[in-house]
C-alpha cells in the first residue's frame, strides 16, 4: 500500500526482504524537512533479530493534530533491546526495537485511516489482496498459527500412542487407544480443531467474496469475526488440553514437543487481536444496535 518510491527503495536488490512489526503507537514523533524524526521504544517487535526492515507506528503531526500511521524504517537505523523473556512463543524474538532521533521520510509513512479505509491507489489493483478489508485480513492472518498449532498437537498425540506401547498408569489398560474415555478425549479434541478451523476458513472466504464484490463488510459482520475468531481460540486451547490428558504427565517432560506447542498456543492464542474478552463485549453490543467501536481494529 506504500507509493512506488518506498517500494523501490525497500525491495530493490533484494526481493526476498525480511520485515518486523511493532504496532503499539508508543513512540513519539515530530515533523522535520522531507519528513520525520521519531523517538521511543516499541515492544513485542516480532521478528526483529532477522528482519532488514521495520513496520512500525506512531502518530504523527499533522496539521495541527496527529495522525496514528505506520513507517517503514531499516533495521540499520534501529537498536534491539533484548526483553523477550517469555515461556511460549520464544522463537519469534519479539524483542524491543528504539528509536532515537531516527528520520522516516514521508514516502515511508502511511496514515492507518488509508489501510483500514481502503484508500491506497493500490485499492484499485485487479488483484484481491490490494482491496480486502485490512483489520479482518491482519487478524485473520494471526489467527492462523494457532490453528496449526492445535492441529500439530492431534497429530503428534496420534504418533505418539500409533505404537500401542503407551499404558495408562493405575489402570487395566495397557494400550491407550483401547480405553473408551481416551477414545472420546481424542474425538472432542479432533472436532473442536476442525470447529476452529471452520469458522477461519469461512470468515477467509468472506473477506475475499467482499473485496471480489469491491464491498466493505460492514461493522456488524466485523465484529461478528472478532467473536468468532476468539471463539475458535477457546477451542483451541480446549482441544489441546483434552490432548494433553490423552498423553498424561509425560505430555509435559521437555523432550515431548507437545509440550512446546502448548506453550506456544497458550501465548498465541491470547494475542491482542485473539483474546475474546472484548470481541465478546464488541459482538453484542452491535446485536442490540450499538456500533461505538471498543477498538480501533474492527
Amino acid at each position: 500500500m506504500f507509493p512506488d518510491e518506498a517500494q523501490h527503495e525497500v525491495f530493490t536488490g533484494n526481493p526476498d526482504v525480511r520485515f518486523m512489526g511493532a504496532l503499539g503507537m508508543t513512540a513519539s514523533a515530530r515533523a522535520a524537512d522531507g519528513g520525520y524524526v521519531v523517538d521511543g521504544k516499541l515492544a513485542y517487535a516480532s521478528n526483529c533479530l532477522h528482519a532488514h526492515w521495520a513496520v512500525l507506528s506512531a502518530p504523527l503531526p499533522h496539521e495541527g493534530g496527529v495522525v496514528p500511521s505506520i513507517m517503514l524504517a531499516p533495521m540499520r537505523d534501529l537498536a534491539i533491546e533484548d526483553t523477550w523473556q517469555v515461556v511460549g512463543m520464544r522463537g519469534t524474538g519479539s524483542h524491543t526495537v528504539v528509536a532515537k532521533e531516527m528520520f522516516v521520510p514521508a514516502h515511508r509513512t502511511l496514515p492507518t485511516e488509508v489501510l483500514v479505509k481502503g484508500m491506497s491507489p493500490r485499492s484499485n489493483a485487479e488483484e484481491l489482496v490490494y482491496r480486502e478489508s485490512f483489520a479482518p485480513t491482519a487478524i485473520i492472518a494471526v489467527a492462523a498459527p494457532v490453528l496449526g498449532l492445535a492441529r500439530a498437537a492431534l497429530d503428534l498425540t496420534l504418533e505418539r500412542i500409533s505404537k500401542g506401547n503407551k499404558s495408562i498408569a493405575y489402570s487395566i489398560y495397557d494400550d491407550v487407544r483401547s480405553a473408551p474415555s481416551m477414545q472420546l478425549e481424542l474425538a472432542e479434541a479432533a472436532t473442536l480443531i476442525e470447529t476452529a478451523v471452520l469458522h477461519v476458513r469461512r470468515w477467509c472466504d468472506d473477506i475475499t467474496d467482499a473485496a471480489r464484490a469491491g464491498e466493505e463488510l460492514p461493522f456488524k459482520r466485523r465484529a461478528q469475526m472478532r467473536m468468532d475468531l476468539g471463539y475458535a481460540m477457546r477451542r483451541c486451547r480446549e482441544a489441546v488440553g483434552l490432548l494433553l490428558n490423552v498423553q498424561g504427565a509425560s505430555a509435559f517432560a521437555e523432550s515431548n514437543p507437545i509440550q512446546r506447542v502448548w506453550r506456544d498456543l497458550e501465548m498465541a492464542s491470547r494475542h491482542g487481536l485473539l483474546a475474546p474478552e472484548i470481541p465478546h463485549e464488541i459482538y453484542g453490543r452491535a446485536l442490540v444496535g450499538n456500533f461505538e467501536p471498543l477498538s480501533p481494529l474492527v
